[in-house]
């Protein structure tokens, strides 16, 4: 899926988070190593995006994602206290 572009090329509220959701479902194919954050970054700013904008998106998505996988580790290390005690 091709990465859609900002709804305007000018400064609005919420620019960086239409570039969060725009860059996501590239960030999942870069999860699963089927694309390259280079490639990424490039599909980016073609589409619109600056690239440092492309690149806080990418980082704000990797860190929810490190946040998601914590919090699950942190729950499965829970339950198997609870099921070894």
């Amino acid at each position: 899926m091709p990465i859609q572009g900002p709804p305007s090329c000018e400064e609005y509220a919420d620019r960086a988070i239409d570039c969060q959701k725009a860059l996501e479902p590239r960030f999942n194919e870069l999860l699963n190593k089927q694309v390259e954050v280079l490639d990424v970054l490039d599909e980016a700013t073609a589409a619109g995006w600056s690239r440092e904008e492309a690149v806080l998106a990418l980082d704000e998505l990797f860190a929810a994602r490190t946040k998601v996988d914590d919090e699950l580790e942190e729950a499965m290390e829970q339950a198997n206290k609870r099921t070894n005690n």
